[in-house]
């Protein structure tokens, strides 16, 4: 029979942990994708690509239980649909790269590793929970997600 370590007489280890997101507010980031490919969107069958990056910006915040973390190394991966409707936002992460298109179209090796602003903000989201009796509650939580990129003209 497999045994597991864990102190079940240890109250602390009994508490749900509670996450505290970065503040809200402008960081700078750099594109750590390895590559970035044109995907098909599980979804919508949209073509996508999938850029995931990580804030350079080395700010102190809560964290979890309040703990001190920084926003170093925070990862942000943003889906950028290949759509008219959804072009603005592509079109913003463009300029905030410095990457220009050349006869309306961008490779997108140009997004490799280039830095970046962008404003983030704590956005809410309900998750659905079981607590210990079994009872399924609505859970409000926090999290950091980029809400425009930003750049100087």
């Amino acid at each position: 029979m497999p045994l597991v370590n864990i102190d079940t007489a240890n109250a602390e280890l009994l508490k749900k942990p509670v996450y505290t997101p970065a503040p809200a507010g402008i960081y700078q980031f750099a594109v750590s994708s390895p590559s970035i490919k044109i995907e098909k969107s599980k979804n919508s069958g949209n073509n996508m690509i999938k850029v995931e990056s990580r804030c350079i910006d080395d700010i102190p915040y809560g964290g979890t239980n309040g703990e001190i973390k920084t926003t170093k190394g925070l990862k942000f991966t943003e889906y950028f649909v290949l759509n008219d409707g959804s072009a603005w936002k592509l079109a913003q992460f463009c300029k905030a790269c410095g990457v220009e298109s050349a006869e309306g179209k961008i490779d997108t090796d140009d997004f490799l590793g280039q830095e970046f602003s962008a404003k983030v903000k704590i956005a809410t989201y309900t998750k659905e929970e079981v607590d210990p009796d079994g009872i399924p509650t609505s859970i409000t939580k926090f999290k950091n997600e980029i809400e425009e990129y930003v750049w100087e003209d």
